[in-house]
């Protein structure tokens, strides 16, 4: 963590520190949020507080909010939050992924239940990028698209990043085969993704 670099991108954006080591908001305000998380989740905790101490260390008054994950999600869902720990879109292609963090047709107003883009940020660059992927005929057309789509999540950082959602699931070859593989990872396991589809119409009978 680096405190000095942190800190001197969060003067330059008017977050400044005041004699109490204590940050405030450009309008004077105390720079202080929630962190919503299910208190069932004890890994997703802990990662939570330590968010919440490395902040502390800048001046940032964060807390963990951990009611029920229920209470959470309706939140999340309503756009009623400061910020959260949130699962993101386990797809065959980062499109579905880039569409519910940056497209306007996934944008909802606050108050409006949503299953996608709890945080309500769109942008139309992104939507262009997401239809020319759309319409791409082939893998170049296709990369172009979503290294645009990249760059533009590089640049605005709507959502951060903090660890890869495991996926896991189990089969038996014993009456199907055509399953993902470490190699052929085709799509999740997982019987809650929309990949399940591709599963489906990918497995073949065993004979015999």
């Amino acid at each position: 963590l680096d405190l000095d670099a942190a800190g001197a991108l969060l003067d330059e954006a008017g977050y400044v520190a005041g004699a109490d080591g204590q940050r405030t908001t450009p309008d004077g305000q105390p720079f202080a949020f929630d962190i919503s998380v299910g208190s069932t989740s004890s890994d997703w905790l802990s990662v939570a507080n330590i968010i919440a101490q490395n902040l502390g260390e800048l001046g940032i008054d964060a807390t963990v909010d951990s009611p029920d994950w229920a209470s959470v999600t309706a939140g999340y869902e309503t756009g009623e939050f400061e910020t959260g720990i949130v699962w993101s879109a386990a797809a065959p292609t980062p499109y579905q992924f880039y569409r519910n963090v940056m497209s306007t047709q996934s944008v909802k107003p606050v108050g409006e239940q949503t299953f996608d883009n709890y945080h309500r940020y769109g942008n139309p660059e992104a939507d262009a990028l997401l239809a020319e992927f759309a319409a791409a005929s082939d893998e170049a057309g296709q990369t172009a698209a979503i290294d645009g789509l990249q760059q533009l999540f590089a640049d605005e950082a709507p959502v951060v990043p903090l660890f890869s959602g495991p996926e896991w699931g189990a089969y038996t070859t014993e009456r199907f085969t055509g399953w993902p593989t470490e190699d052929d990872p085709y799509a999740t396991l997982s019987t809650r993704a929309p990949t399940t589809v591709l599963v489906l119409t990918t497995l073949q009978p065993v004979e015999g």
